[in-house]
């Protein structure tokens, strides 16, 4: 990502998904256990591109196949949910000691 975009805007993308990626997750918790599985979906997709933005494929790949759970209405959203709890919480912990590279 740094070689991509520079490390001034790598830092800019890493602090917006650590702000951002937080409220998504708990709106899905919060839509999930309202029972509305379906509304879950978008909030699903858009985290997992979001992940993907900053390099985090193992939460991508996670929120993708819970976007598929929901989906195909396998009824794996609870535990599905707290797979992807725990790694995006050990994302963001690993995130927010993260510093780009210095300019060469």
């Amino acid at each position: 990502m740094v070689r991509d975009v520079g490390p001034q805007s790598a830092g800019e993308m890493v602090r917006a998904f650590i702000d951002v990626s937080g409220r998504q997750f708990s709106d899905m918790q919060g839509l999930a256990a309202a029972g509305q599985a379906e509304e879950v979906t978008p909030h699903a997709h858009a985290l997992a591109r979001l992940a993907r933005n900053v390099g985090l494929m193992r939460l991508s790949r996670a929120t993708a196949e819970l976007e598929g759970a929901i989906a195909s209405g396998s009824g794996e959203l609870a535990a599905r949910l707290l797979v992807n709890r725990s790694l995006l919480f050990a994302c963001l912990d690993e995130l927010r000691n993260w510093r780009p590279p210095e300019p060469l």
